[in-house]
């Protein structure tokens, strides 16, 4: 898309490499990579209450969780036990350090020089022990790399993709069932709990995927619309569900609905567990539809290809802007601007750096 000499690669690798990305296995998954995307819109729409995405922000959070599920899982649907090894996970270990760590320190950083805060607070962010405000949601995300590799050794036992489903699902119900037992501190007060059973939907929606009789099934006319309609529903729910749509928009179109109704992740992450599940479902096995195409937009691929960065500055400079009194749309494109700016140089400078030291071997993960 871009046409450029050698020496300018660098500096446009925001732009070059949004057509480049594959998954671990080589399969181009732009779909995903739009959805990660959209993911880090909804987060600021919703954090700059903009666009009537009050209290949204949630489900960018869990779909974020769940698309972690759906990658890191591709490479190893179809692993046996003795194909495991200490090499191979210290390949995923790696790769997920030099994804995560270098950026999130310089952030860490950022966020305590702008906030004045001290060499305690820094720590506990260093250490993913605690997670200032958005921080919390990337220390979940370690505390689910540490577990992942032992779901993938219990998996690998069993040798029929069936029986890895119906385990997959019952180990997230156990920890949907006792997820108040471990929470991650916000260091206001706030605890939140374990979201790992998130991130095992999106592992479970990898292997629904692979699954070849419900392939075969979805290429018939019939059920390929179903699953094309439900998965437009379930995106538009998306947008129509926000606390501020509720109030404004259903509730005088519709009198008996309770205008104080919550139907965002954190009051009903049961219900959106199960829309995420049949969204990433739907959008990876009949991959060409209305919604497909919207998500394999450039845009939303080059967005989401920064989207970490986005996500991790985003709030700092809300923080830091809030003087200014802006509207809600108006402060949602000033942060998005600021955010996106930091997040293309970071990319350049910081990110990309590290991804190229990343294995290019089976087990390296996007």
């Amino acid at each position: 898309m871009f046409a450029s000499k050698p020496p300018f690669n660098f500096f446009l690798s925001p732009f070059l490499d949004v057509n480049k990305k594959r998954s671990s296995y080589g399969e181009s998954l732009y779909e995903l990579d739009g959805l990660r995307g959209l993911a880090v819109l909804i987060v600021v729409a919703s954090h700059t209450a903009a666009f009537r995405m009050y209290g949204q922000g949630s489900l960018g959070v869990l779909l974020f969780f769940f698309l972690s599920g759906f990658v890191l899982t591709l490479p190893f649907v179809n692993i046996s036990w003795h194909e495991l090894n200490l090499h191979s996970f210290m390949h995923y270990g790696k790769n997920r350090i030099l994804r995560i760590v270098p950026i999130y320190w310089i952030c860490v950083l950022f966020i305590a020089y702008i906030l004045g805060e001290n060499e305690s607070w820094i720590f506990y962010n260093f250490t993913f022990m605690k997670g200032w405000n958005h921080l919390w949601s990337v220390a979940q995300e370690v505390r689910f790399y540490l577990l992942f590799p032992l779901i993938i050794i219990i998996l690998s036992l069993l040798n029929k993709i069936e029986f890895k489903i119906i385990l997959i699902i019952i180990i997230s119900y156990l920890f949907y069932h006792y997820r108040s037992y471990h929470t991650v501190d916000l260091m206001d007060g706030r605890k939140v709990f374990f979201y790992f059973w998130m991130f095992l939907g999106g592992s479970l929606a990898c292997h629904l995927s692979k699954l070849h009789f419900l392939k075969h099934f979805f290429k018939k006319p019939l059920p390929i619309a179903f699953l094309n309609f439900l998965s437009l529903l379930i995106f538009l729910f998306i947008f129509f569900s926000s606390t501020d749509m509720i109030k404004y928009f259903w509730n005088p179109l519709f009198p008996q609905i309770d205008q104080n109704t919550v139907l965002n992740g954190w009051r009903i992450p049961h219900i959106w567990y199960f829309l995420f599940l049949l969204l990433l479902f739907s959008i990876t096995i009949t991959r060409f539809n209305l919604i497909g195409m919207i998500l394999r937009s450039y845009l939303l691929r080059h967005i989401g290809l920064l989207s970490y960065s986005i996500y991790l500055f985003h709030m700092p400079l809300i923080m830091k802007t809030r003087h200014l009194k802006l509207s809600p749309e108006t402060d949602f494109f000033f942060i998005l601007f600021l955010s996106y700016i930091i997040a293309f140089f970071s990319y350049i400078f910081i990110e990309k750096p590290f991804l190229s030291l990343k294995n290019k071997s089976f087990f390296t993960i996007n």
